[in-house]
């Protein structure tokens, strides 16, 4: 009786028990639907016709689903079908006749895994838990073409598709024999010049190499039976792309598909771009050498011509935006050499002056004082003779253009003035143009807009008070009017008198006849420049030559010499005589190869940035020294040899993977255009990488061949060989690790089934009733 005392207690605990169980108990495993993918390796180093695959359909009924895949470099299409018919077609060793084949010798593991985790979406199947079996089983020689991280990546992508069980299935490992491992080539390389052609690869016995060069056998090398690296040596003898290739004898003919190659762009020696507006003769040409393509000063494109020269030839003055071009070439690995004579670079000035190695002052030299003074009457804002722009809007752009030439060492000051100085009370603007040359630009812009009259006295006598109190050795004043004056020309005589007593030279430029005849009363007697401009372009060059620094007066009839720097040059010689020296003074770090018997600087050269500049103190006209055409040309031909860009063949195109990688040079090209199979080319952006190269991600399908790179805003650098590798099995073998990729695609994901929750909610109820019953038992009054 004690213990029926206490058994409606152990029913109701039963009845709750079984009631949580059935509202979060475990399942019931039951039978569910098993989609099983095989995946079959058929790449060249996977024996698979020595593997029965029947047995991998073994567990697979009518009600399951059964996929087979085969992988090489890519994943061909899945087929489907029942276990009877499986077995059928695959009780004989071996892959049946209509399964395709992949010709490749790459063995891409984690394409396939992918692959088998897309077939879950596709199948409809769903992951543990669910109760689907989804299964893999891979079938291959145990390696892998694929990174380890790509395969840690695609195990994982299986796991999150809900796959229990990733099983590998090892064949035999076919030996693929000796092979070329990769060919690397100088990428690009100028005609006449020597370079190597490296050859990696594999022997398994002793055997006879050969390099091949556009097909056609060019040297044999024995090669012992171990892994190789032989140097190949060749000369660029012809223009143009040429491929290499190398094979071994008797190597296995699938080893023939995807061969390793490298391809050599061959290119003629440097072209030199002169840049002349004077009509360079024949012995200035001569004397430049081969391969010469002149265009303007103001050439409108000149970074496209600059990417297919090696060297420019500077004759006379460029614009400033055309300077800067060239300076920024030379910076970067660009070759200049400059005719410095009177009417070039050197004198006048600009943002190439500062590279020359010749400078037109000494060191010590306490520089130029300028005093531009424009016209700023009502008249101004009437049409230039000849131009539908203002002379306002005329005189403002050549004097943006002169001022922006002038040399480091020259000040500026800046005067608009009518009947008065304008602005009213302020002081002119001052500053150094090569150093300034955006505030200049600035302040032309900001000029008062034409109005009133025009008085030159007020102008002049500023001028001279000013240069009176400036420190250099050069000042002068550059004045700029149409002509139509005021002034008693009493007035002016006085006023200019006082500018030429305060040590400053004056040029006043006027704009037609009736102006210039109206200044000859006043200035006649003086010695005052009076400059006469009747069209813009004369405008400009009077601007120009006014205020082009005063001194350096050439040196007539010298003769010259090699110096001792100059004796150590190759082919370095020097005319005896020039008719036209200008006096020039060597910059820092500047060479002299070349000097006058006095001992004034002829020639001379130095670095500038990651380039070099060249520059000869005298014009291109100097009769005495271009009449003797051989000596001449020694000279400058030893000039041009120094300046002559290198970093165009100093450029490496590598393919690792799917990865171009550059190695370049100077100027760092931003794009490359590759070959593309199917595309035909595709350019991808070239990024900086690790040990100073650039890297680019190859798009899918690009191809071996030559590489174009490209620079700012796409223009053409060069083009370079790209050295194609063998196949990539041949250069990355990798182990696979199949219990860390089975454990990391199935985890510990819980097995699948249906829930008990109907028996246990059913023992709830039946323990419950069976305590009401003992309950009522024992209330029942004994008889």
């Amino acid at each position: 009786m004690r213990n029926a005392r206490f058994a409606p207690f152990v029913l109701r605990s039963l009845a709750a028990l079984s009631a949580l169980a059935a509202a979060w108990g475990p399942a019931l495993p039951v039978g569910q639907a098993t989609t099983r993918v095989v995946l079959v390796d058929v790449s060249a180093g996977c024996d698979i016709d020595g593997v029965s695959l029947a047995g991998l359909a073994d567990g697979i009924s009518g009600g399951d689903a059964l996929v087979l895949a085969t992988f090489g470099d890519g994943v061909a299409a899945g087929r489907t079908g029942g276990a009877a018919a499986w077995r059928v077609r695959f009780a004989s060793p071996g892959l049946p006749p209509d399964v395709p084949r992949a010709p490749s010798t790459a063995t891409d593991v984690a394409a396939a895994l992918r692959l088998a985790a897309r077939q879950s979406a596709a199948s409809g199947a769903r992951g543990a838990g669910t109760g689907a079996s989804l299964e893999v089983v891979v079938v291959g020689d145990g390696r892998s073409t694929s990174t380890a991280a790509d395969l840690v990546a695609a195990a994982a992508d299986l796991r999150r598709a809900g796959w229990s069980e990733l099983t590998f299935v090892t064949a035999p490992r076919r030996e693929l024999g000796s092979y070329v491992r990769g060919v690397r080539g100088p990428g690009r390389a100028r005609r006449g010049e020597a370079f190597g052609i490296l050859v990696e690869g594999v022997a398994v016995a002793p055997t006879r190499l050969r390099l091949l060069r556009d097909a056609i056998t060019i040297a044999t090398r024995d090669v012992p039976g171990r892994p190789f690296r032989i140097d190949f040596p060749d000369v660029a003898v012809s223009p143009g792309e040429h491929v290499y290739e190398a094979r071994i004898e008797g190597a296995a003919a699938e080893l023939d598909e995807r061969p390793a190659r490298a391809h050599v762009v061959v290119a003629e020696p440097g072209r030199a771009l002169l840049l002349s507006d004077a009509g360079a003769g024949p012995a200035l040409v001569t004397a430049i050498g081969a391969g010469v393509d002149r265009v303007p000063l103001a050439v409108a494109d000149l970074a496209a011509e600059l990417v297919t020269h090696e060297v420019v030839v500077v004759d006379g003055t460029p614009p400033p935006a055309t300077q800067r071009v060239i300076a920024a070439w030379v910076r970067r690995g660009g070759g200049v050499l400059l005719f410095g004579g009177r009417r070039g670079v050197v004198r006048l000035g600009g943002p190439l002056a500062a590279a020359a190695p010749l400078r037109a002052a000494p060191p010590d030299d306490p520089g130029v004082f300028l005093y531009v003074a424009l016209d700023g009457s009502g008249s101004m804002a009437q049409p230039f003779p000849g131009a539908s722009a203002t002379r306002d809007e005329i005189v403002r752009a050549a004097a943006s253009a002169v001022l922006g030439e002038r040399p480091p060492e020259v000040t500026v000051a800046l005067r608009r003035f009518n009947d008065r100085l304008l602005p009213e009370g302020a002081a002119p603007w001052s500053g150094r143009p090569a150093r300034d040359v955006d505030a200049l630009h600035a302040a032309l812009a900001a000029l008062p807009p034409p109005a009133g009259g025009t008085m030159l006295a007020p102008v002049l006598r500023e001028a001279a008070a000013l240069a009176a109190t400036r420190p250099e050795r050069v000042r002068q004043a550059l004045v700029f009017s149409d002509g139509r004056f005021a002034d008693d020309p009493a007035d002016v005589a006085a006023a200019a008198r006082a500018v030429l007593a305060a040590g400053c030279r004056l040029t006043v430029v006027v704009d037609g006849a009736p102006g210039r005849d109206a200044l000859i009363p006043a200035l006649d007697s003086l010695d005052v420049d009076v400059v006469l401009v009747d069209d813009a372009a004369a405008l400009a060059r009077a601007l120009r030559a006014a205020a082009a620094r005063r001194g350096g007066e050439p040196l007539r009839d010298v003769a010259l010499r090699v110096t001792e720097s100059g004796r150590s040059v190759p082919g370095l010689a020097t005319p005896a005589l020039a008719s036209a020296v200008a006096r020039r003074w060597p910059a820092s770090a500047a060479a002299v190869w070349v000097e006058t018997v006095g001992g004034a600087p002829v020639a001379a050269v130095r670095r500038h940035g990651e380039g070099r500049v060249a520059a000869l103190a005298l014009g291109s006209a100097d009769a005495a020294f271009f009449g003797d055409a051989d000596a001449a040309r020694a000279c400058v031909a030893a000039l041009r040899a120094f300046v002559e860009r290198r970093s165009t063949t100093e450029v490496r195109v590598v393919r690792d993977g799917d990865v171009l990688l550059v190695r370049a040079a100077g100027e760092p090209p931003l794009q490359a255009e590759v070959p593309d199979g199917a595309a035909g080319t595709v350019r991808v952006a070239l990024v900086p990488a690790p040990g100073g190269l650039l890297a680019a991600q190859l798009p899918p399908g690009a191809t071996g061949g030559v590489v174009r790179l490209l620079g700012g805003g796409g223009a053409d650098m060069l083009s370079a060989g790209l050295d194609q590798p063998a196949a990539p099995e041949l250069l990355r073998e990798a182990p696979l690790d199949t219990a860390l990729l089975s454990r990391l695609a199935a985890g510990s994901a819980p097995p699948g089934g249906a829930p008990l929750r109907p028996w246990l909610a059913g023992l709830a109820v039946l323990a419950l009733a069976a305590a009401h019953l003992v309950a009522a038992r024992r209330r029942r009054p004994a008889l």
